[in-house]
């Protein structure tokens, strides 16, 4: 660890000198013993909130509450003092947490066994509960009783599920179970952290093995919208809007979910694009003015239909477009204007997007003299060519 998580290895070091025990856990453990890229790490610690602000000098209170401080060791690290939690009466988090000394006490409080192993600053693993057996078996199973842990916070359960998609792992029957059994409990969660989860599976490597289990009767009725009209997904997308825009071109309308403005937006233009593809088929035509995401989107959605193969084949395709926006035409308002007796006005556009059309259809060439002569030969009672 000491070359692997210097910052940890430090902070562990410092308060194993002043006595206390501190280990690293949590994802960080699991994703280093499935040789992973660890992004951070959190320490625990049997010492008190007050007492590891005692042993460094530069500290942030983050969440002394919950008995997180930040220690600042060249890069912040997050260390918590070992605790257990009392009931959840919101179904979302602990009426009140006690600190303790005691490291099982404070594994046995977490999710899942996989997320329930600590590591020594020697790298030696504690393993209480089988995450390692676990994690050796593709499995997700709850920590202690199933029911009891998403009882306590049913966001565990959308948790889990975008662990099969993130870690390609399967859900342990029993905690199945206690999904759908506790899955009604869903409704009480806010929508912006419901929404943050959902986010994560579409960006998975494999969503599919989470929609899975969300089409399941119990997880579609507790969720926004209709999971089981979803086809399957072979594969992740690069960002969350994408993921949305593809959920609602199967959706008669939006879900209710706290979309930001640009998802918004793609989710619209998506939805555009794919009306466009039935009436006029893959051509430059139908998705000239909208944006590569939503052709990619679209791509997905028309799966087998579609004539590519890959998203590269679709951006290789748009690249060799003759023309993808009235921003790309070889002339602007300006010119004209200048080539035309009409004032300035809405004609223009009119104007522009007749040349578009006529370039898309492989008419016209987008070059300033070759658009300057269709004009003269085109000529209209609104665009009056002026000689010059």
């Amino acid at each position: 660890m000491k070359s692997r998580w210097p910052a940890a290895f430090q902070v562990i070091d410092a308060l194993e000198r002043q006595g206390f025990e501190a280990v690293v856990v949590g994802g960080a453990v699991r994703d280093y013993l499935l040789d992973k890229r660890v992004k951070d790490y959190d320490v625990a610690t049997s010492a008190t909130p007050e007492e590891v602000k005692r042993v460094f000098t530069r500290t942030i209170d983050t969440g002394i509450a919950h008995g997180t401080v930040t220690v600042l060791m060249g890069q912040p690290v997050e260390v918590t003092t070992f605790r257990v939690e009392t009931e959840y009466t919101d179904f979302r988090r602990p009426d009140t947490v006690q600190f303790v000394r005691n490291l099982k006490d404070d594994l046995a409080r977490r999710d899942f066994t996989i997320n329930a192993m600590a590591l020594t600053k020697e790298d030696q693993l504690i393993d209480y509960y089988g995450g390692k057996v676990d994690l050796e078996q593709n499995v997700i199973r709850a920590v202690g009783e199933a029911e009891k842990r998403f009882s306590e916070d049913a966001l565990r359960i959308l948790r889990g599920i975008r662990f099969t998609s993130q870690l390609g792992f399967c859900i342990e029957n029993q905690t199945d179970i206690a999904m759908k059994q506790c899955a009604a409990l869903l409704t009480h969660i806010a929508k912006e952290r419901v929404k943050q989860e959902l986010d994560r599976i579409w960006t998975s490597a494999n969503p599919e093995k989470a929609l899975r289990y969300l089409r399941q009767e119990e997880l579609n009725k507790a969720l926004p919208g209709d999971w089981q009209v979803l086809p399957s997904l072979t594969k992740g997308f690069l960002t969350a809007s994408l993921g949305w825009a593809w959920y609602h071109a199967f959706q008669p309308s939006r879900i209710d979910l706290p979309f930001s403005n640009v998802e918004k937006k793609l989710i619209q233009e998506t939805n555009e694009v794919i009306e466009r593809i039935h009436t006029y088929g893959w051509t430059y035509e139908a998705v000239f003015g909208f944006s590569k995401e939503s052709v990619l989107v679209s791509h997905v959605v028309f799966s087998e239909a579609s004539p590519f193969y890959t998203d590269e084949e679709v951006e290789s395709w748009l690249t060799k477009a003759p023309l993808r926006s009235l921003i790309d035409l070889s002339v602007s308002g300006r010119e004209l204007i200048e080539w035309s007796a009409a004032k300035q006005g809405p004609w223009i556009r009119t104007l522009q997007q007749q040349i578009a059309q006529q370039i898309l259809q492989g008419h016209l060439e987008n070059t300033q003299p070759a658009i300057k002569d269709w004009m003269k030969k085109n000529d209209t009672e609104t665009t009056n060519f002026r000689n010059s």
